[in-house]
């Protein structure tokens, strides 16, 4: 008896195995009847409002990111980023970047025939009673129009390709969906076992899909049409929360919206994880998984449970010397080679760059050979979140008490220094006027040393101080009042070439105003009497300086000038008389 309930265990265990593995090999299938019904996405294009919540600024990615999102070929679109605090660096990039601020939050972009229509600057405040990343996007939604027909969210972690925007809202324009979403795919930054883990286990569940009634939404990458944004209210929704994705999909199944996964978007996401991280990232995931989507949650306990039960069974069936145990096992092992190499196919389909291909093959020791070993460490990860309720997000630490009902427990202390070499974005080396000068670092300073700011800066000295001040002066204020300063102490012994310079450039040029009325220190005369040599585009050195002096030449020694000359008069005067003397003497022995 014990026997045959073994077997239909193992039968079980082994149709549980096949059928994961027939998801997998079934994905490549799906992702071309979508590229054959949808095409690039180029037809009956609407116009889209990009929503991306963000917060703090990475110098590798970030500029990346808003580059790939500014340059979608898309017809029309515009983009709202919302983050948190005026002062968070991400913010003060941006605006030094756009040349904008909190009283000038919208920048309009210049050329008439692009895609990207504004971008919009929006912040939010600290949160209380829900996510930050949802009360960001809550104070997102305020800026919607009704010319906004498809309203679209992006994390700024993503890597993604200028088609993105016209594959994700394809499903929607051409009217086949309502709410369209992708996923992401991790790729190990170094090749660690957390990371290679992370890797493999979030792989597994990417190559799932779904059905179009059981699909589930990423807050990464996804799309929602207009009219099924105000039917759900998605505003009255998001209140409370912490989560956004998984509620939004939760409510769309309530209201009988189908969500279509768009295989061909899934997006590689670089991660490199300590093991405390990946198990913090991994748990924070499902204990919102367990709250705010309770079927799927179960669904997965379920499956795992009875894999490592199967797994367990078999093993047991070994160790007595049962030989019907070996079949399962062998047929599980020669499952697991060939569902390991069709999602090696999956992710080399997807991804060309052989970067990532190399990352992503250097997991497929673990695809091959540990699977119960994954998938053990899988399941000991969703059994750790049954009864957790408190999880710490983006250096917040937060209670979930409800799926509309959130508290804030605590708040770390976060730097607010600008990074270094973080690049300018490409977008405005396609303007006519170029955007905006090059970005230079934030120099910041105290409240009580505003007014002496202005005359460092007159004299050339780099301020090296921080501001932590509500209202701190642009640096265009600065500038001005520098230049005013010098003005004002400017007599009439200036050179002509700083006059001439001054009357040529545009009155509102920075570059010009900077180079006429820059005072270059004692050291800095020598250098440039040496060689002027220009300043880089995007350099964080101060402006190029013109001397409005001339530079004295050193002295010379005028009485030894004198002498040499002197001397030169009295060997020319000697020849003469020689010459004179030598030509009597020819003539005397003439006349002889």
């Amino acid at each position: 008896m014990i026997e045959w309930f073994f077997k239909i265990i193992w039968g079980i265990w082994l149709l549980m195995i096949f059928f994961a593995a027939c998801r997998v090999f079934g994905f490549l299938g799906a992702r071309r009847r979508q590229l054959k019904r949808w095409g690039d996405g180029s037809a009956n294009q609407k116009q889209v409002a990009l929503i991306v919540a963000v917060k703090g600024i990475d110098a590798k990615s970030t500029a990346r990111f808003f580059d790939s999102i500014f340059t979608q070929n898309y017809s029309s679109y515009r983009t709202i980023i919302c983050f948190e605090d005026w002062n968070d660096p991400i913010a003060r990039w941006l605006c030094e970047q756009m040349d904008l601020s909190e009283k000038q939050p919208v920048w309009t972009n210049p050329l008439p025939n692009d895609g990207l229509q504004t971008v919009t600057l929006v912040a939010a405040g600290p949160t209380i009673h829900e996510g930050q990343k949802v009360h960001n996007q809550i104070a997102a939604f305020q800026q919607l129009t009704p010319d906004d027909k498809v309203i679209v969210f992006a994390d700024a972690d993503i890597l993604c390709e200028n088609h993105w925007l016209a594959s994700l809202t394809a499903p929607i324009n051409q009217g086949d969906y309502e709410i369209a979403s992708t996923y992401r795919w991790l790729v190990p930054k170094r090749p660690t076992l957390a990371n290679q883990f992370a890797s493999v286990i979030n792989a597994s569940i990417t190559t799932q899909g779904g059905s179009d009634k059981t699909n589930v939404l990423w807050g990464g990458s996804m799309a929602i049409s207009q009219g099924a944004f105000n039917d759900i209210d998605v505003p009255t929704l998001f209140a409370g929360s912490l989560n956004d994705d998984l509620r939004l999909a939760k409510a769309a199944r309530s209201k009988n919206y189908k969500i279509t996964f768009v295989r061909d978007l899934v997006l590689p996401t670089m991660v490199d994880f300590t093991w405390p991280g990946f198990l913090e990232f991994a748990r924070r995931q499902y204990t919102q998984v367990r709250i705010f989507s309770p079927i799927l949650y179960r669904t997965w306990n379920s499956i795992l449970l009875f894999y490592i039960l199967g797994l367990a069974l078999a093993i047991v069936g070994v160790v007595y010397e049962v030989f019907w145990a070996w079949i399962p096992i062998a047929g599980a092992y020669v499952i697991d080679q060939f569902r390991a190499i069709a999602r090696q196919r999956v992710y080399t389909t997807l991804f060309q760059n052989e970067g990532i291909r190399r990352k992503l093959g250097g997991t497929a020791w673990l695809e091959h050979m540990l699977t119960p070993v994954w998938m053990l460490l899988h399941w000991l990860i969703v059994v750790s979140t049954w009864y957790k309720d408190r999880i710490k997000w983006a250096g917040i630490k937060y209670r979930i008490i409800s799926p509309s009902q959130t508290r804030v427990l605590d708040r770390a202390e976060e730097s607010m220094l600008m990074p270094s070499g973080i690049p300018n974005l490409e977008i405005y080396n396609r303007t006519p006027h170029g955007g905006t000068r090059p970005i230079q670092p934030l120099k910041e300073f105290a409240p009580e040393e505003t007014e002496s700011v202005a005359e460092e800066i007159s004299k050339g000295q780099k301020s090296e101080k921080v501001s932590n001040s509500d209202e701190p002066l642009e640096s265009s204020e600065i500038e001005t009042e520098a230049i005013s300063e010098s003005i004002e102490e400017t007599t009439e012994a200036e050179e002509a070439p700083s006059e001439v310079a001054s009357e040529s450039a545009e009155p509102d040029s920075y570059e010009a105003l900077a180079a006429k009325y820059w005072t270059p220190g004692k050291e800095e005369t020598e250098e440039l009497a040496e060689e002027e040599v220009p300043i880089p585009l995007g350099s964080t050195d101060p402006p190029a300086k013109v001397i409005t002096e001339a530079i004295p030449l050193p002295p010379t020694d005028t009485s030894a000038a004198e002498t040499k000359t002197e001397d030169t008069s009295a060997i020319e005067q000697d020849e003469q008389d020689e010459q004179d003397e030598q030509d009597e003497q020819d003539e005397q022995d003439e006349q002889d």
